[in-house]
């Protein structure tokens, strides 16, 4: 961040929540809410990846579940239903927040 650059890090709603706490000195944050669009949603990509049991799935299933209520904590919500829409979501917001004349 020091050179300029901008620093993207994928982290869960406690994560966010600790660098929120932290201030980040004179560094600005932007939060991006990133979900599928649905709990239904996540439930399948889960199945079709196969790599957890169905006692691992439910414990997903209900953090995904408790994160979504920190929704309005978070400055932008993108909907990851297909990655490449996504990606330009994010790109978008990158350019947006580099652009901004006022800071909140």
């Amino acid at each position: 961040m020091a050179a300029g650059f901008d620093v993207v890090l994928n982290i869960e709603v406690e994560g966010a929540r600790k660098v929120m706490q932290s201030g980040m000195g004179d560094h600005r944050v932007i939060f991006v809410f990133l979900t599928p669009s649905s709990l239904d949603e996540l439930d399948q990509r889960l199945r079709k990846r196969n790599t957890e049991d169905e006692q691992e799935m439910a414990k997903r299933l209900e953090t995904a579940r408790e994160e979504m209520k920190a929704l309005a904590e978070f400055d932008y919500l993108v909907l990851n239903d297909a990655i490449e829409d996504a990606i330009d979501e994010l790109r978008a917001i990158i350019l947006a927040e580099r652009s901004r004349i006022t800071q909140t």
